[in-house]
């Protein structure tokens, strides 16, 4: 099989259709950044993400990335359990290093990491760190909904920017100082948990962070299965200039690229701009780049002229890391 994500179909068909079988309360579908579970008056939401693309601060990504998807469900993140398998090779020092770049990367967010598990094991052969996250909400965020606008924040692929920047140093080396500075700079910016606080006050439909198979990815998400679509201005998505040089050098459709730290909104096309107001008083860039269409196919556009972009099966970072 292909190194990634299952895609779409066999997500459903192979996983979740066993799942569900037989589960009347079960929820879990294609394309949900999180599980909601009703607990009295509140709900609980439960994320859950490994670390398998990068292997160098690995221990504040796997804090991250779960803490972003329950701040996309809507809920805000409270506890967290990792588990880290490590290959035979790794010395304490290394493991000292993860444990404190997530314990730091917690504290910073305001999430407490309760407990979790960790071995050496010749099952790996590089560091894997997997974190479950858990979260509340007063509700569940009811979907997309046709007509709604499409809001992405920040840039899209600063988290591949970082990552390729960490991991592939060498390969890089034509980099200014300034660029790798302002790359690495990008990748401080991964968390969405202070857009999510600001965009739930605006009667969002539905938040997702943008995580493996970048932005295309994350849009065909949120339609599948849903009798929905939509179409999008692809060059009216941020993207840094160090990013494309970075993507141009390895072949990569940086559209297409693993991109923690930016997030779809969606929300009534009429509360578009009051939300954009709101996120540029807090200093979080944010465009609108598109519409969710009745028609259910998925329109990218260039220049406002439609344009075919083949959706890759797994994200076009596995081209260099995998």
């Amino acid at each position: 099989m292909k190194i990634g994500k299952l895609n779409s179909h066999q997500l459903h068909h192979s996983v979740l259709s066993v799942l569900n079988e037989g589960n009347e309360h079960a929820q879990a579908k294609v394309g949900e950044d999180v599980a909601y579970y009703e607990c009295d008056t509140k709900y609980l939401a439960f994320s859950t993400d490994p670390i398998t693309g990068a292997t160098k601060e690995i221990g504040s990504l796997a804090v991250l990335v779960s803490c972003n998807d329950v701040a996309a469900g809507g809920a805000i993140p409270r506890g967290i359990l990792m588990t880290l398998l490590l290959p035979p090779n790794t010395t304490i020092e290394e493991i000292e290093e993860i444990a404190r770049d997530a314990a730091q990367e917690a504290k910073k967010i305001g999430v407490e990491i309760l407990g979790g598990h960790t071995e050496v094991t010749t099952a790996v052969t590089r560091p894997v760190i997997s974190s479950t996250v858990f979260g509340t909400c007063d509700k569940v965020l009811p979907g997309v909904q046709v007509g709604d606008a499409i809001v992405l924040t920040k840039k899209i692929a600063m988290e591949a920017t970082g990552i390729l920047l960490r991991e592939r140093a060498d390969e890089l080396a034509h980099l200014s100082e300034e660029e790798r500075r302002e790359g690495l700079q990008l990748a401080e910016q991964l968390s969405v948990l202070e857009e999510a606080k600001v965009a739930i006050k605006y009667g969002v439909n539905r938040m997702h962070d943008v995580t493996e198979g970048g932005l295309l990815g994350a849009l065909s998400e949120m339609v599948i299965g849903r009798d929905i679509g939509f179409s999008i201005e692809l060059d009216a998505a941020p993207l840094a200039t160090v990013t494309k040089k970075i993507a141009e050098h390895f072949g990569l459709d940086v559209y297409q690229l693993i991109s923690s730290g930016a997030m779809i909104i969606s929300l009534e096309e009429q509360r578009a701009q009051g939300l954009l107001n709101a996120l540029h008083e807090e200093g979080i860039e944010a465009s609108v780049i598109g519409t969710f269409t009745e028609e259910t196919d998925m329109r990218i556009n260039w220049g406002g002229e439609r344009i075919h972009r083949e959706l890759k099966e797994v994200d076009e970072i596995y081209r260099v890391m995998g």
